[in-house]
């Protein structure tokens, strides 16, 4: 699996992809772990950096840092807390949404 994640849907799809089969993805997508969820750390730090507020920024940096704590529970062999939390990160991204000039068109 190598994409680069340009737009929020993508993000949004990409968390759900993470929610579903982390921390063993299909082997089809020769991902991993690290690579998967690597891919919407640096999706959220762009999206991050795009908002129009300081305010938005600090809900885009409260994805990632949620996404980190999944990451960590997914390490420690937790994927039922690893997963709803990736969950918890869907929903606080679709707030924060809202402050993210990049389009989904």
């Amino acid at each position: 699996m190598e994409y680069t994640i340009e737009r929020p849907t993508e993000l949004r799809d990409h968390l759900v992809y993470l929610g579903t089969y982390a921390p063993d993805f299909p082997e089809e997508d020769q991902t991993s772990n690290a690579q998967a969820f690597a891919e919407a750390f640096n999706a959220l730090e762009r999206f991050a950096e795009s908002a129009r507020t300081a305010e938005g920024r600090e809900a885009v940096l409260q994805c990632k840092r949620h996404l980190h704590v999944a990451y960590e529970y997914y390490g420690e062999g937790d994927d039922f807390t690893g997963s709803r939390t990736v969950q918890e990160v869907e929903e606080l991204f679709r707030k924060a949404r809202r402050f993210i000039t990049i389009s989904d068109e």
